[in-house]
């Protein structure tokens, strides 16, 4: 999965470019929804098939891993025009200590789930734990890649709205240099 992931790391940011990167996420997010939801369907014995759908599931992985990434910068510099602050560490910070909370409580729900779904660690596993694994792999997901895509409707800064605001940045910083800086020497 993640070779594929990496193969096409390029085509994602090919496919931002030529339409935006809320397209590209969306598209990569839906692609792995739908990828997650037939692994679901496996039957045990589908070893090609699965080999099949973790190569495909590298592809959405992909996007899921560069693009978001990539959004952040056009972020930065909308907060920056709007309180004239350059703010990237506390960003980047946040962002990160977001991410590996959600990880551990992702985890930690996990664990729970199969803990009370009756899983048991090298034994045969009773039909709840199978199922259990089964939403954890494919309908969970799909059900938050889901929301994640509804999320984005809010996501406003396509090509011309960025190059709007690197335009108004640089003719404030402009500005400041001409007229020197509104908070003083």
């Amino acid at each position: 999965m993640f070779v594929t992931a990496t193969l096409f790391l390029p085509a994602w940011v090919h496919f931002s470019r030529a339409t935006s990167k809320r397209a590209a996420y969306v598209a990569g997010l839906g692609f792995l929804a739908g990828v997650l939801v037939a692994v679901s369907f496996l039957a045990p014995g589908q070893r090609a098939a699965a080999y099949a759908l973790a190569f495909l599931a590298g592809i959405g992985v992909s996007a899921a891993h560069v693009i978001p990434w990539s959004m952040v910068p056009d972020c930065l510099e909308l907060d920056e025009l709007a309180t004239g602050r350059r703010r990237e560490g506390a960003y980047y910070g946040l962002l990160t200590f977001l991410q590996k909370l959600a990880s551990s409580g992702a985890i930690l729900a996990v664990g729970a789930v199969l803990h009370y779904s009756g899983y048991v660690a090298g034994a045969v596993q009773p039909r709840s734990a199978l199922l259990a694994m089964r939403a954890l792999l494919g309908p969970l997901p799909a059900l938050l890649f889901f929301l994640a895509m509804l999320a984005l409707t809010g996501y406003s800064i396509d090509r011309a709205e960025h190059a709007r605001l690197r335009a108004a940045i640089a003719l404030r910083r402009e500005e400041e240099v001409t007229c020197g800086s509104p908070s003083g020497p």
